[in-house]
């Protein structure tokens, strides 16, 4: 039955529904392009706050690297174009170690080993992944019908989409997972710890005096006296030549507390943590200005996911949509990348009729569940030993670094 599916479709009217272009649904989107498979792309947001608004950061792109082969080749061979900055220059050991300090006397602590340490910025990787998708955008999703060989999808808008399959790439608070789940099932759980989230550009000597500290792209410091964690890290470098157009990435967390209700005493308690730390953390939040908007983040994990119903193979989950983790490991990036290269595997072995469209989408929901499950365990050990500075000295990532979970244990 080459070229066609199982129940007899052929592959050119098997119609693939993407719900959320993030970097997971345009993965499956661009894995679909190249399998000559239809496809349509959903994204709540309009185009203006989904290209000019989005919150900027960086991602660890590791082991993630080796999940792209469904990429058209021309995006696997600029992928490296998105990183935080493609001009760095690092030696070898500073590409495949990770520093970890003392967040109070400065003094490395821990070399966290890493397939590479390289991070690829959020912004720029959605845009290469964008590359000839035409996204529907200002769709918000609603709900699903299932109808035996058909699935349609209903938008907030009044519109409606019809396709064969639905795969949900919608982020931490799918409601994809809300149709394939009941209620009591969705146990998403609040990590407990005080976040602040932001990006800020500094002055020439204020930027030159951050990235002269160990390594040129990232800093981590663990408080051994406090439940505090910090990281700062480059999201984006506008100009190379220009240390004023580096973007940095801030993320402080304390274990514990609440986030602040107004960006007035957000930026108090941000700045307090601040003074606790060492250089370049204590300097650098004392120069975030007053104007900065630090939003008011709030993380939320899945501690024990459920087998959804996948109706036969024809709706599923990926992404944080399956896995919805903290991200103190790093992983999410890495783990929605191999969902989507799965799940790509699965629809071309059904449209080839290698396999049923059950058989191909159970086998792959299996991997992921148990896959996720592991990492979303892992990656809250990770959370709580990292605002425990004795803890995190014997943790996951100080022991195995940024592997994935089955090679770790």
């Amino acid at each position: 039955m080459n070229g066609s599916t199982t129940n007899g479709t052929k592959k050119e009217n098997f119609h693939v529904l993407i719900i959320g272009a993030g970097t997971t649904g345009l993965s499956v989107a661009q894995g679909l392009k190249t399998h000559g498979i239809p496809f349509t792309v959903f994204e709540r947001q309009d185009v203006g706050k989904y290209v000019n608004w989005q919150r900027e950061w960086s991602m660890g792109f590791h082991w993630g690297s080796n999940y792209i082969d469904h990429w058209p080749q021309k995006l696997q061979d600029n992928v490296w174009t998105t990183q935080n900055d493609p001009n760095a220059k690092m030696t070898e050991e500073q590409d495949h170690f990770i520093p970890i300090k003392n967040g109070k006397t400065g003094e490395l602590v821990v070399k966290v080993p890493s397939e590479t340490v390289r991070r690829v910025s959020r912004t720029k990787l959605r845009l290469l992944l964008s590359t000839d998708i035409d996204v529907q955008y200002g769709k918000k999703f609603l709900k699903l019908d299932d109808h035996g060989d058909k699935i349609t999808a209903y938008f907030e808008d009044g519109t409606t989409a019809e396709g064969n399959v639905v795969i949900g790439c919608d982020s931490v608070h799918s409601k994809v997972r809300e149709a394939v789940l009941s209620p009591e099932k969705i146990n998403l759980e609040h990590v407990p710890v005080t976040i602040f989230n932001l990006t800020q550009q500094f002055t020439r000597e204020q930027a030159k005096f951050i990235r002269s500290f160990e390594h040129p792209w990232l800093l981590i410091g663990v408080h051994p006296d406090q439940p505090m964690l910090a990281f700062i890290n480059i999201a984006n470098v506008k100009e190379s030549d220009k240390p004023e157009s580096v973007v940095f990435q801030m993320l402080y967390s304390k274990w514990g507390g609440s986030t602040p209700d107004t960006n007035e005493e957000r930026h108090r308690v941000f700045k307090e943590l601040g003074q606790q730390l060492c250089e370049p953390f204590k300097s650098a939040s004392a120069w975030v200005k007053e104007d900065t908007w630090i939003h008011p983040d709030h993380l939320t994990h899945w501690p024990k996911p459920e087998k959804w119903d996948n109706h036969g193979g024809r709706i599923t989950l990926a992404g944080d949509a399956a896995h919805p983790m903290a991200p103190y490991r790093g992983q999410g990036l890495n783990n929605a990348l191999e969902d989507a290269s799965y799940y790509i595997k699965a629809i071309t072995s059904a449209v080839e009729g290698k396999k049923s469209l059950s058989e191909a989408v159970d086998a792959y929901d299996a991997e992921v569940l148990e896959r996720g499950r592991r990492e979303i365990d892992v990656s809250y050990k990770q959370a709580v030993a990292f605002h425990n500075f004795e803890m995190m000295q014997n943790s996951t990532i100080a022991r195995h670094g940024t592997a994935k979970v089955a090679a770790a244990n």
